[in-house]
């Protein structure tokens, strides 16, 4: 579930999720998040903020695979990102991110998002993100 407004040049957003895993052993995963942007002529601001934890992902192994816990606990991740975006024109933007995952002891999320990109346990990775797109 999600929601967004726009007054003006600001732009936030909240979303929820809740969801059960039965292929990879079972568990329970919710995750929340928050965003915004804010508009100025040819700039955008951008900032997101989430968190996501698993009740029962604890290294068990289902028919499609294992899930992302070691054992030990439930893990939990929190993500901050910001964003700067420009508009040469209509249809073509310069931009550069920054994202850092903060995982618990239990946890090994990756700044990706796919689970197994990120094999340490605990480990908190970061990662910028330039680049330019064009629209038709």
């Amino acid at each position: 579930m999600g929601a967004r407004y726009k007054t003006g040049p600001l732009t936030v957003g909240a979303s929820y999720t809740q969801f059960s895993v039965s292929n990879a052993g079972g568990y329970n995963a919710r995750a929340y998040g928050l965003s915004g942007a804010y508009d100025i002529n040819k700039h955008r601001i951008e900032f997101s903020a989430a968190t996501l934890s698993y009740d029962g992902a604890n290294d068990k192994t289902g028919a499609y695979g294992s899930n992302t816990g070691n054992g030990k606990g439930d893990p939990k991740s929190d993500s901050i990102g910001l964003g700067y975006l420009y508009n040469v024109s209509k249809n073509m933007s310069y931009y550069t991110y920054y994202q850092k995952v903060m995982n618990n002891d239990n946890a090994n999320l990756g700044a990706n998002g796919f689970r197994g990109d990120n094999a340490a346990y605990g480990f908190s990775p970061n990662v910028w993100t330039v680049g330019m797109f064009l629209t038709f």
